[in-house]
């Protein structure tokens, strides 16, 4: 009987990091042959349902009732791939996952991500090391949430990085640079996208033709915006979310691109703009200083430091061989996070050899 993997993770739309690693897997997963399934954790309602999607906790609940149910279709899989993360995500939807799968006696690999992974085991360590422990195989993006992980649960934990696709994020080398700014993450407070904004506004200053466009919605976009008008930024445009395709063209149509978020583990926003040459600006938080190289691919500063990310875009701005440098590092770093080079991982994970 051929492999059958089933992947359990919140599937666009909306877009974020988690749904297109998700969307990405499943999709290289099918053109390489190998039968797939995908069992959403942000099912869609049916249509007489639709309506409670707006109803703020009655939605939840329903969403639970109709995730649980679809994991039965897990019984044809011979190998449970599911996306993890900390908090509510964990508890109705990791949680229930590993149950169900070992009922079923499946082999359970689970690829945790999250910035915030040492704080919440931390504080809930009594009810998810049992899962932790069950588990196969755990799987993490970056050397930052392996160490985490191997000290949380005392056991061996595999590095399998997020996919780049650099077939669609192409490269465009960069050198002397045009004020073209993109920030391209969910409009949550974790992301602080106002320090952003007002980085932008020191920029804009010494810089007055930039512009800055932001990819992503959240719940801080009424905020975000009105902090627009308030610092007078008429340059600064609200993209919403995107589709890879349309967000490669944002990329290629920029030349920095800037992260000013508290938490994080492995932007996949970063990786993006390394393959597409973009030099990096960004804060120093969670993973991001285990792939971006300070001088090399990037430049990094400590978070909430708005003056330090404007003074990072300015230095680029001013000095078009380290922002050449970063443009020819970041594509090599990208490279290695092709499908080529992550299936090697994966497929001796899934035993597919």
């Amino acid at each position: 009987m051929p492999p059958v993997i089933a992947i359990i993770a919140p599937f666009p739309l909306p877009y974020g990091g988690m749904a297109i690693q998700a969307e990405k897997l499943y999709k290289r997963l099918t053109a390489s042959g190998v039968h797939s399934v995908c069992v959403k954790s942000n099912a869609e309602f049916p249509g007489p349902l639709k309506f409670m999607e707006r109803l703020r906790g009655i939605r939840t609940a329903i969403r639970f009732f109709l995730f649980t149910y679809n994991l039965l279709s897990i019984r044809e899989a011979t190998v449970i791939h599911i996306f993890g993360a900390s908090y509510s995500y964990f508890f109705l939807v990791v949680a229930p996952a590993i149950i169900m799968a070992r009922i079923m006696g499946k082999k359970i690999i689970l690829n945790y991500r999250g910035g915030e992974a040492e704080a919440f085991f931390k504080r809930w360590r009594a009810l998810t090391i049992p899962f932790l422990k069950t588990v196969d195989v755990i799987t993490v993006p970056s050397a930052f949430l392996k160490d985490v992980l191997e000290k949380t649960v005392k056991r061996k934990v595999v590095i399998m990085p997020n996919l780049v696709d650099i077939e669609t994020f192409r490269y465009k080398e960069r050198s002397r640079l045009k004020p073209e700014i993109v920030v391209s993450r969910q409009l949550e407070p974790r992301y602080n996208v106002a320090c952003a904004l007002r980085a932008f506004r020191i920029v804009k200053n010494a810089y007055p033709a930039a512009r800055l466009k932001i990819a992503g919605t959240g719940c801080e976009e009424g905020r975000l915006k009105r902090m627009r008008g308030e610092l007078s930024l008429d340059d600064v445009y609200f993209l919403g979310d995107l589709t890879h395709h349309e967000l490669s063209h944002i990329y290629n149509e920029s030349d920095i691109l800037i992260n000013a978020s508290h938490v994080d583990n492995f932007p996949a926003s970063i990786m993006e703009a390394f393959a597409c040459g973009l030099p990096v600006v960004t804060t120093r938080v969670g993973g991001i200083p285990y792939m971006v190289s300070e001088g090399k691919t990037g430049i990094l500063v400590d978070p909430d430091d708005y003056e330090s990310l404007a003074a990072g875009v300015i230095r680029l701005m001013e000095d078009p061989e380290l922002a050449h440098t970063f443009s020819i590092n970041g594509r090599v770093m990208a490279e290695r996070y092709s499908w080529e080079n992550i299936k090697e991982v994966l497929f001796d994970l899934y035993s597919l050899r």
